[in-house]
């Protein structure tokens, strides 16, 4: 039933109150179509009477369905030119607006206003020149269809449509690309209408001019895609399954029924491999979690997914397995024996223990006999001393005997560390000097003790620099 007023009766607040049917409110600013707007804007409504309520929808699309659409409440009141308005802003540059409104009181709800619209200014405000197809151009492949045009300055991405009708109602392909160009498949036999426009990000430049080219189907080259892929071990592509590196192909048939050839650049890379090299004393953990006794080069270990590129990577164990050294040292000495950074004065058995060469445990057992020797420093077999010089050496040294008599039996100069072992040997004869020579050995302090039938007659120390 068509009424244009009525009236109705409502229960309020225990009150009986009269209201009148509201009418739908008129848009008053921005005016419909108007441009170049600022992004923030005061939207204005007619006053209606006895209307209580005004909501404005403002979108970005008409039907108002977009993500950005806002809900407003135009509560202020502008007495002079009888309007209600809201304010909205931070609007995106370069874009169209639609606005409608409604109002309301207690009883009442209008329907919506007619829809308005307004466009934001631009932020960029030269449209993109477009370059090729060029306008009116015919045969264009519609397989490989490239459209390109100018780069503007400041802008980060553009939009582009295509279209089979020059008001752009049915478009064929649209999307955003970063790039001054793109590329694209079209259905063929057709009329196509293309545009495009720049953004920076906080709107759009205007649109480009519009142009039209005529797309065919052309089959006589097929079409060639090319894939890239890296696999450790295989891939499957296609249905197959590869194993080794290679280009495969594959055909297959596009929208418009011509060949397009699928080109696949097969990478497997396999595991990668690695040598730990390791060296220990008497036995040896791996990751393995086995315990090596024994040299091994031949265990192997699978780390899943170890290598830098994801792979597997296989480590093959290289392993020295060293074990304690054990010497033994039987020295007779005149008085008292140094060793080991002690003064030893007492015949026996001593034993101490350091790093062997191997890194491992070298144990050095010391068999010390101590005899007396006279005041005069004479021992029985006639030595009264030895003298070195020069001390401290670089390397060479210069041994003096002084003797009282001619009874050597296989004397010889032995050159001992300050642990005990034996570093060289050097047979005397009659005579009343030799040279030892210390330059093969590390700087530190060295024994050097003469022996005659066996015994030890008399030791001295040398500093080796």
């Amino acid at each position: 039933m068509k009424k244009s007023v009525f009236l109705m009766l409502l229960l309020c607040a225990g009150m009986n109150v009269l209201f009148a049917q509201l009418t739908t409110p008129q848009l008053y600013s921005p005016s419909n179509n108007s441009t170049n707007m600022d992004v923030s804007q005061r939207l204005c409504v007619t006053k209606v009477s006895g209307a209580n309520y005004y909501e404005i929808e403002l979108d970005t699309t008409s039907n108002f369905n977009s993500p950005l659409k806002q809900t407003l409440n135009a509560s202020s009141y502008n007495s002079s030119y009888s309007y209600y308005y809201t304010s909205v802003s931070n609007l995106l540059y370069g874009t169209k607006y639609y606005w409608r409104a409604r109002c309301a009181h207690a009883a009442d709800t209008t329907g919506w206003s007619a829809v308005w619209n307004f466009t934001t200014q631009f932020t960029l405000t030269t449209a993109p020149t477009l370059i090729s197809p060029v306008d009116g151009a015919t045969n264009v492949d519609a397989q490989n269809v490239t459209l390109t045009w100018d780069a503007l300055a400041n802008a980060t991405s553009y939009q582009y449509q295509v279209s089979t009708t020059s008001d752009f109602s049915n478009l064929a392909a649209s999307g955003t690309t970063a790039n001054p160009y793109v590329f694209m498949v079209l259905p063929g036999n057709a009329t196509y209408y293309w545009r495009v426009r720049g953004s920076d990000g906080l709107g759009f430049s205007p649109w480009s001019v519009i142009w039209h080219f005529s797309a065919i189907i052309n089959c006589d080259d097929p079409v060639y895609t090319y894939q890239y892929a890296t696999d450790c071990h295989s891939y499957t592509w296609q249905g197959e399954t590869y194993t080794e590196t290679g280009v495969y192909y594959d055909t297959l048939s596009t929208l418009l029924g011509c060949d397009s050839i699928v080109v696949l650049n097969l990478t497997i890379t396999g595991p990668s491999y690695g040598t730990d090299v390791q060296t220990a004393c008497n036995s040896y953990t791996w990751i393995d979690g086995n315990t090596y006794t024994t040299n091994n080069n031949t265990a192997t270990y699978t780390l899943e997914g170890g290598a830098s590129n994801g792979c597997d990577s296989i480590v093959t164990l290289d392993l020295t397995v060293n074990h304690p050294v054990e010497n033994e040292a039987d020295v007779t000495a005149c008085d008292e024996y140094e060793w080991n950074g002690e003064t030893l004065t007492a015949s026996g058995d001593y034993t101490a223990t350091f790093t062997a060469a191997n890194g491992c445990d070298s144990t050095v057992t010391l068999t010390l006999t101590i005899e007396p020797c006279d005041t005069n420093g004479i021992n029985e077999n006639g030595i009264v001393d030895i003298t070195l010089y020069p001390n401290p050496t670089t390397g060479m040294v210069n041994v003096q005997f002084t003797t009282n008599n001619e009874q050597w039996e296989n004397a010889e100069i032995q050159v001992l560390d300050v642990y005990g072992r034996l570093l060289q040997t050097v047979e005397t004869c009659h005579g009343a000097s030799l040279q030892i020579d210390l330059s093969q050995y590390a700087t530190g302090i060295y024994l050097v003790r003469w022996v005659n039938g066996g015994k030890v007659m008399v030791v001295r120390k040398v500093v080796k620099e």
